[in-house]
């Protein structure tokens, strides 16, 4: 099972081969926060009793109005777990930002697949925040997408 010293290690190693703006450790929270680029940061939490590390990106507050058509997208994505390799999307409060977020395993972790992990969540976050801040009615919002199609972004992590 994967220590906290082994999470800080490898995150040491990561900076060199992701090259992100910035990473910073919460050591009190076992967590790291990570500006990958100006648009996209990310949180890394460490769950060392579960043995994982928790990704999440603040992809913003949908525009006011009916979001009910964006909360069905976000729930058939979830739904959808053998194509997004387990992300999913929540809602952090009453009419709160949405939150994309992912697990994976510590224990056996390198430095090659956090980066990769971390590029593919990166691409996934700019994809979903557009989606989720577009107005609604607009060219590509959730109202348009159909009921019966599966098109929202998804790139298996």
């Amino acid at each position: 099972m994967a220590r906290k010293e082994q999470i800080d290690a490898l995150l040491e190693q990561l900076g060199p081969v992701l090259d992100p703006l910035g990473i910073v450790a919460y050591d009190s929270e076992n967590a790291w926060r990570i500006q990958v680029t100006e648009d996209v940061g990310l949180i890394l939490d460490f769950d060392e009793e579960q043995g994982k590390l928790v990704m999440s990106c603040d992809l913003g507050a949908p525009p006011p109005g009916d979001r009910g058509k964006l909360y069905e997208l976000m729930l058939r994505n979830n739904y959808h777990w053998d194509a997004t390799g387990g992300s999913r999307l929540a809602v952090d409060a009453p009419d709160g930002n949405v939150v994309l977020i992912f697990d994976m395993p510590a224990a056996e972790l390198d430095v090659s697949r956090l980066n990769g992990v971390i590029r593919r969540f990166t691409d996934m976050s700019r994809a979903w925040r557009q989606v989720v801040t577009q107005p609604a009615g607009s060219k590509s919002s959730p109202a348009e997408v159909g009921s019966d199609s599966v098109e929202f972004p998804m790139i298996r992590i």
